[in-house]
């Protein structure tokens, strides 16, 4: 396989991409805590191990380590409570969906597709828990 060239910007968006999913493992977790249901809750971990395999990825290609920012999982986590797990989970599903199109410009990039088609099917499963109304 041919080995591609790095660029600033392209670090920057891997940076971005491993400090997101690292962030996901985090809130996917608390998230998980708050379902009700038991195969929302399954779901919602197994997209934790997901984002965290995805963060790996990341790391793979940027040699750095980053610490999740549990801040932003535990605003999302209170956002969860104040407007409900249904409207918190539509739009981490609008999230996942978009995350795809965000990694478009790394599609080239060692697994980096394999991210783009998991992101894919997270923002599907997320609305297949929302279309179905079990939190």
């Amino acid at each position: 396989m041919e080995k591609i060239e790095i660029n600033a910007k392209m670090k920057e968006g891997l940076l971005r991409a491993q400090q997101g999913e690292l962030d996901a493992v985090v809130l996917y977790r608390a998230l998980s805590g708050r379902a009700k249901n038991l195969e929302t809750r399954k779901t919602l971990l197994a997209i934790a191990a997901d984002e965290g395999r995805h963060a790996s990825v990341f790391h793979a290609l940027t040699n750095q380590n980053l610490k999740p920012a549990k801040k932003t999982a535990r605003l999302i986590l209170l956002f969860s409570y104040l407007l409900g797990m249904k409207r918190v989970l539509k739009l981490l599903s609008d999230k996942e969906y978009s995350a795809d199109v965000a990694y478009r410009p790394l599609k080239d990039l060692p697994h980096v597709d394999s991210v783009m088609a998991d992101e894919t099917r997270h923002g599907k499963l997320l609305q297949n828990i929302v279309e179905s109304g079990r939190f």
